[in-house]
């Protein structure tokens, strides 16, 4: 081959080789200044970092809430009403659960569930305080955990640091019963108390209900008050004895309504019913039936369906980081005259609380 040919050939090569160059370096990468080609559409804003956004049907579902709950004990059916309106406000909810435990009356075992639903770093706690100061410290430990906490149905002394508080007012209710116990008597009279557990907010607020009437009338005397922790059992014992005394006696008033049973269980067992007055509080079933047949005088009506469903409400909307207030839901006057209708609204919360107990 001569060189003239050589030369040619190696020319050749040198223009090829170039050319292939020049197509890699227009393609690459490392020019940063490039626009992208026409059929790669330059990143959104939103999109910057180049990765694919899943479409809406891929999203990750919204999280669980989770509502942890301490009630005071399942021996109550009043409690009852209040944990199956919970249960059932959140019956069709699939993002909320809660966790539902009983502290079996005892104040420190409803705060170390506290501190356990801390640990679970739940969303929200709702917490039915069984003492008004010795449940406190599981209001300040969630407070300190920077969870919502709401109360219900009953309060604690630092009420003011919870989230908010699903109830009635207690005082009220003393109020209530007190007040149609001097109706009917003519305000004139002597009178007991019945308390539930000592130290139990409602046992608190409605002694101060009690005191505010009859301080109204000065006729009407208090000569027996004592603790029957919401048992009948206990309530029947109380009596008996007061009963033995040969103490005048016009009048009961109970702080719920299985004492209320008990108490009118000892009157009818010394052959003086219709002569005593009794009251109860909460319109359990036995009660309503006993108001209906002219032997206990009334009770009154406590929403705990609905204190149940206000509590769960507040807890969701809290876990959200929504401001939420305080609700809360008269007392009603249950007595003969009233005690039909009474029965539908009762008829309607007990079927909600046989789904649950």
């Amino acid at each position: 081959m001569s060189k003239v040919v050589l030369s040619l050939c190696l020319a050749v090569l040198i223009v090829v080789s170039l050319a292939g160059c020049g197509g890699g370096a227009q393609g690459g990468s490392t020019g940063s200044s490039e626009k992208p080609a026409a059929s790669e559409p330059a990143k959104s804003a939103d999109n910057a970092s180049g990765t694919e956004k899943a479409p809406a049907s891929e999203k990750a579902e919204a999280k669980k809430i989770t509502v942890g709950v301490t009630i005071q004990g399942n021996k109550s059916t009043f409690m009852q009403y209040v944990v199956a309106g919970m249960k059932d406000y959140v019956k069709d909810m699939k993002d909320v659960e809660l966790l539902v435990v009983y502290a079996e009356d005892k104040a420190e075992k409803q705060v170390g569930q506290v501190d356990n639903f801390i640990a679970q770093k739940v969303d929200a706690i709702i917490v039915n305080p069984i003492d008004k100061e010795a449940s406190a410290p599981a209001i300040d430990a969630a407070v300190k955990a920077n969870i919502p906490v709401i109360t219900v149905n009953t309060q604690t002394t630092n009420q003011s640091k919870a989230t908010a508080f699903s109830g009635c007012d207690d005082v009220q209710s003393g109020e209530i019963q007190m007040q149609y116990i001097a109706d009917l008597l003519g305000g004139k009279g002597n009178v007991c108390f019945i308390h539930g557990a000592m130290g139990h907010p409602a046992q608190i607020g409605r002694r101060e209900g009690y005191m505010n009437i009859l301080k109204k009338y000065p006729d009407m005397k208090l000569v027996f008050e004592q603790t029957a922790d919401w048992q009948a059992d206990k309530a029947m014992v109380l009596v008996e004895n007061w009963l033995q005394t040969g103490k005048q006696i016009d009048a009961i008033a109970c702080n719920c309504d299985t004492e209320a049973i008990g108490a009118e269980n000892a009157i009818d067992a010394a052959k003086k019913t219709g002569k005593i007055i009794v009251m109860g509080m909460d319109a359990i079933p036995d009660v309503m039936k006993s108001i209906k047949d002219g032997v206990i005088a009334g009770t009154i009506w406590q929403d705990g369906i609905g204190q149940g469903k206000n509590a769960v409400d507040l807890a969701i909307r809290a876990a959200k980081g929504e401001k939420v207030q305080s609700i809360f839901i008269p007392y009603e006057l249950v007595n003969r005259k009233n005690i039909d209708d009474y029965y539908k609204k009762a008829d309607e919360r007990d079927a909600i609380t046989k789904k649950y107990f």
